[in-house]
């Protein structure tokens, strides 16, 4: 039987002195679809880390996540994820926050002409500010 997700002996780390400390070490983890699962954890044991793993925002050390049986190291459509505070990566504009998305679907190019467009309309200009601008626009488009 395919699982909706499979975690698959993953491990995960972060930088730390010169070195790799590893905060995840061979987690494994199948869930059917409809199955709800809650990850419990002290601070810095992994569960963000983790999380950003099955969105595909971060790469793990080792291991393999798999979708309905399909490995997948990037973003994925069917893949969501709410940050713990209202945030936009914080590497990226507002434009680029919500072309995010898109660039899996369309041209990279008819993503950002859709998000000026609809940024027009709610009248921001692709700056760093108003991070509910993304919410509005998903509302609104799907």
């Amino acid at each position: 039987m395919t699982h909706a997700l499979e975690i698959d002996r993953v491990s995960l780390g972060y930088p730390q002195g010169g070195a790799v400390k590893t905060v995840l070490h061979d987690f494994d983890l199948a869930v059917r679809s409809g199955e709800l699962v809650s990850l419990l954890g002290a601070s810095g044991a992994g569960k963000s880390s983790l999380l950003r793993v099955l969105a595909g925002l971060k790469q793990a050390l080792s291991g393999q996540v798999r979708l309905f049986g399909e490995p997948f190291s990037r973003p994925h459509l069917r893949v969501g994820l709410v940050f713990q505070s209202a945030a936009l990566l914080p590497w990226l504009n507002v434009r680029d926050n919500v072309a995010f998305g898109f660039h899996a679907v369309i041209e990279a190019t008819d993503a950002v002409q859709g998000v000026v467009a609809g940024l027009s309309d709610i009248g921001k200009q692709g700056g760093r500010e108003g991070g509910g601008a993304g919410f509005a626009l998903f509302s609104h488009w799907f």
